[in-house]
């Protein structure tokens, strides 16, 4: 069974670079060693180093009323000094994590194109040819990501001037193969709530401001991202999500719409076939969940996790094994198989934010699968097809024409928006 599945995965993985899903030019996680290998110390690893007073555990309940103790000057001195802890630990306000991160982001953006630059004008030596045949297509694609993320959230020009956030519209600047091409203006207030570039790279984006969101949805994509050529694409899925619920009723000032590319990809897709460290995304998609709502002001949020493809494996993760997801819905599409029999599995681990929805359930699963989805002829190694009528989730339409990345588009995106706001009775279920 093992090996039928590691053939499905060639194949799923020739289909994704097919659509375009994965880069034709595919990163090099591990590029051979130069005299440009320095450029592995710049890789930002999320800081142990806790500043002083700090709560010794990872609770987010703790850690915001510790920082809510303190004054705006100790804020400022400690967001500044210990970024990585400030930008990745939840329970950190969101303002506060934002600052620290664009810092991170910022000074990694200038660090890999320093060494990006030298690599690429570096003399003709058999050394480095070798190394721009390796290294180079890896730089250029981590920084294609960094400054899609750069475009997206909005930063300063070389002359100081803030340039306002747009969308991203995956063309390549012919002038400068880092970049994609910025496009037009987009609404909602960008917030960057986590960056690392270790590994595949990392990173969390809300389109609002969890802290005062009477909805909040967070998205776990699937395979295939990080920090690289094809961030656009989640970047461009989120925006989406934004316009259609403000198309049905939502209010730019009180929604968030988070992207959580925070887990390893790799990893947990070769643990899946051995049921190892697919788990291993559970804790901290757990803990983000619980940071949502120690941050949060007001009147509980009506709080939406979503899983595509591979996440959609990880999202299930979070509510078995004594995980418990704070969710009051939760929609898997795509799935390629998550590790339960039936969705009250996942619904009895989630704790509702909001159970005040008028419905008699008080969390509930939802999921979906376009007509042309390839995961569909998946073997079930993964587990069960939350879209099969046998799992018991509430199956609502989506776009009969659609692959596997148009779950953003026509009517499935429409009930993912009446979903995430709430609006149950407009959701057109399949029949």
């Amino acid at each position: 069974m093992k090996y039928s599945y590691l053939v499905f995965l060639f194949i799923y993985g020739l289909v994704l670079i097919h659509s375009n899903i994965i880069s034709n030019s595919l990163v090099v996680a591990n590029p051979l060693p130069t005299q440009f290998d320095d450029y592995h110390t710049l890789i930002r690893r999320k800081s142990t180093e806790k500043p002083p007073g700090a709560p010794s555990g990872t609770d987010p309940v703790q850690i915001n009323n510790w920082w809510n103790g303190l004054s705006s000057d100790n804020q400022q001195q400690i967001t500044a000094q210990f970024s990585e802890y400030i930008g990745s630990t939840d329970g950190i306000p969101t303002m506060a994590r934002d600052t620290a991160n664009r810092a991170i982001l910022d000074s990694t953006e200038k660090d890999l194109a320093n060494k990006y630059n030298d690599l690429k004008n570096a003399p003709a030596t058999m050394q480095n040819v070798i190394a721009k045949g390796f290294e180079l297509p890896f730089l250029e694609q981590r920084l294609v990501g960094i400054h899609d993320l750069q475009t997206r959230i909005g930063k300063k020009d070389v002359n100081g001037n803030f340039v306002e956030p747009r969308a991203v519209t995956g063309k390549i600047d012919p002038n400068d193969p880092t970049r994609h091409l910025p496009g037009n203006p987009v609404p909602g207030q960008p917030y960057l709530l986590g960056f690392n570039i270790e590994g595949i790279g990392y990173f969390i984006l809300s389109i609002g401001l969890p802290e005062t969101a009477d909805n909040i949805v967070t998205t776990v994509p699937g395979l295939g991202r990080g920090v690289n050529n094809v961030l656009y694409q989640d970047l461009g899925n989120n925006d989406a999500t934004t316009s259609e619920i403000l198309k049905r009723g939502g209010n730019i000032n009180k929604n968030a719409q988070i992207i959580w590319d925070n887990y390893d990809v790799l990893a947990s897709l070769v643990s899946a076939i051995s049921s190892g460290n697919a788990r291993a995304a559970a804790p901290a998609l757990e803990l983000f969940q619980r940071g949502l709502v120690a941050i949060h002001k007001g009147t509980p949020p009506h709080i939406t996790v979503v899983g595509h493809s591979f996440g959609t494996v990880v999202v299930t993760q979070t509510t078995i094994n004594g995980h418990k997801l704070v969710a009051d819905d939760v929609i898997l599409i795509g799935s390629p198989g998550v590790p339960v029999d039936h969705a009250s599995q996942i619904a009895n681990n989630m704790i509702p934010s909001n159970p005040g929805q008028g419905r008699t359930l008080k969390t509930q699963v939802w999921a979906s699968r376009t007509g042309n989805d390839f995961v569909k002829y998946r073997p079930p190694v993964l587990g069960n097809d939350p879209a099969d009528k046998s799992f018991s989730a509430t199956i609502f339409t989506c776009d009969p024409q659609g692959d596997h990345g148009g779950y953003w588009q026509g009517i499935g995106l429409t009930n993912m928006a009446y979903i995430v706001l709430g609006n149950y009775r407009a959701v057109v279920l399949s029949k």
